[in-house]
């Protein structure tokens, strides 16, 4: 069976070749020399304006590719204890021997920002969404500045699937030119860190200038956003979640309920990266708050806060979630489909598109009042849930910046929030597995 870990977060870019005439040399400091994979464009992307950072056959080879069940475990077994010439004997989460990741060493510009690979706190920072094994430029060189782009957008990235369909289907047939002129950001939310650097960085290439026009996000991470004074606006509701399920490989019997997370043992628990705040705490949080409101799923106790607690300390604290870093929502699929982890809290949208570009390899548990059991078919999981009291589901907004625009640039933003209020859009979410918060009505 072959398997591949298909993007579920994206740096859609303009086209390199348009933008090459506003280069401008990098004057920011801290030269250093930083590690990671490469990836490349298809001629297809580049041709449509995209800048699609995706794994390559490399990388897919060395930390993906499985082609039957004895592949998963001899890929695992290398993954734990073999040393490539550069390693240092970088202990995994679970204590088991070096990590694949602590081994990758492939340089990047030592005169563009320094990146500190185990420090992925410090990476979103300048901002970066350099990541190994994933996101990463390594045959392409290029600083350039974003100031003209008609569109800049910076976005949390689990709902890239409908966005993706947005800007296919319906925002860049009506607005061609933009097309060939935007930057759009999709990752744990960036855009505190570009208002203020107006950098954004993928192993060799940085933008400079590229202060967002518009963002979009939770409501926690737009309070900060807002509490900086960089919101120009009311912020503006337009996707809700169903909530979280619990991802692990198709027909592995181990969990068959949330009941059975208890025997998952310390550090086989997949999350994403703790530096991915808003994902990894709703995750954390989301198993304390159904465990406690839910007792009689963990079986009878005098205690459930004592077991919640026990719990979330068991899958998150004890030897760590097992994660391959930030920024990264293809942290959870990833883990679990190389069989460093048993199962994991994922969004149900994220979910689907896990099972859509992976068929036969996921199945899903519900975390559900109105569901038991488990689907594989993302057709039907895309239906959504009616979430156990607990699971926290989120809510998604769109806010206009303070950065100045031109007449196009204010045309291309005013244009897409349009297209994100569209019945259109409504219906694009039906079909990733969102819906529109309580209240919406369509433009």
């Amino acid at each position: 069976m072959e398997l591949s870990i298909l993007p579920l977060l994206f740096l859609l870019a303009a086209t390199l070749q348009a933008q090459s005439t506003n280069a401008q040399p990098s004057n920011v400091r801290g030269r250093r020399p930083q590690r990671g994979l490469e990836a490349e464009t298809s001629p297809k992307n580049q041709a449509t304006g995209f800048l699609l950072v995706d794994l390559d056959a490399q990388s897919a080879s060395m930390s993906m590719a499985m082609m039957s069940e004895e592949s998963t475990s001899e890929f695992v077994g290398a993954t734990k204890s073999s040393k490539a010439p550069n390693d240092r004997g970088k202990q995994g989460k679970a204590g088991k021997g070096p990590d694949l990741q602590s081994r990758i060493e492939f340089s990047l510009d030592p005169w563009l920002p320094h990146e500190d690979k185990d420090d992925a706190a410090q990476r979103l920072a300048i901002p970066s969404l350099t990541q190994p094994f994933y996101d990463m430029v390594l045959d392409v060189r290029s600083t350039m500045s974003a100031v003209d782009l008609e569109l800049i957008f910076s976005t949390n990235g689990n709902w890239m699937a409908g966005l993706m369909k947005l800007l296919d289907t319906k925002y860049f047939l009506e607005n061609e030119s933009v097309q060939d002129s935007y930057l759009i950001t999709s990752s744990p939310p960036i855009s505190i860190a570009q208002m203020e650097s107006g950098l954004v960085k993928v192993g060799n290439i940085l933008y400079k200038n590229a202060e967002p026009h518009l963002v979009a996000g939770p409501g926690k991470y737009l309070n900060n956003f807002e509490g900086r004074g960089y919101g120009n606006g009311a912020r503006i509701p337009i996707i809700k979640t169903y909530g979280n399920v619990i991802l692990k490989r198709k027909g592995d019997p181990k969990i068959q309920s949330f009941a059975d997370l208890v025997h998952i043992e310390p550090g086989r628990f997949a999350s994403s990266d703790p530096a991915e705040a808003g994902s990894y705490n709703n995750y954390r949080d989301s198993v304390y708050n159904i465990a406690l409101n839910n007792p009689d799923m963990l079986g009878v106790s005098e205690n459930a806060i004592a077991d919640a607690a026990a719990l979330q300390y068991r899958l998150f604290d004890e030897a760590g979630a097992a994660t391959i870093g930030a920024p990264m929502h293809r942290s959870v699929p990833h883990t679990i489909a190389t069989g460093q982890a048993d199962a994991g809290l994922i969004f149900l949208h994220l979910a689907v598109v896990a099972m859509q570009e992976n068929p036969g390899v996921f199945e899903a548990i519900y975390l559900a009042k109105d569901l038991d059991g488990s689907t594989d078919d993302p057709d039907i999981l895309l239906i959504g849930q009616d979430p156990l009291e607990g699971n926290k589901v989120g809510t998604f907004f769109v806010l206009r910046t303070i950065t100045d625009v031109s007449e196009a640039q204010e045309t291309a933003r005013e244009n897409f929030i349009l297209d994100l209020r569209s019945s259109d859009f409504t219906d694009i979410l039906t079909e990733v597995g969102l819906l529109r918060p309580p209240g919406f009505v369509a433009i």
